[in-house]
């Protein structure tokens, strides 16, 4: 198993002998867009509120296949 702070400390040396600008500024702009904000918590009753809405979309057919999910990705990335 891969210990996390030894990664990190790895990476964090790396960095510092770079000395290509634009790799530095691709560098940024990585860590920039996969910063993702926590999300929020939800109380117990809104857990299973949203429980038993999946189940009833799953009762009623209201779900997606895997393929239907992919295609419709794809014509996201077109856009």
């Amino acid at each position: 198993m891969i210990n996390i702070r030894s990664e990190k400390i790895s990476i964090i040396e790396r960095l510092i002998n770079i000395d290509d600008r634009e790799l530095l500024k691709k560098i940024k702009n990585l860590l920039s867009r996969s910063a993702k904000p926590a999300p929020e918590p939800m109380d117990i009753d809104t857990f299973f509120s949203k429980i038993e809405e999946a189940e009833q979309a799953f009762e009623h057919g209201k779900t997606v296949s895997q393929n239907e999910l992919r295609k419709e990705v794809k014509r996201w990335r077109k856009k």
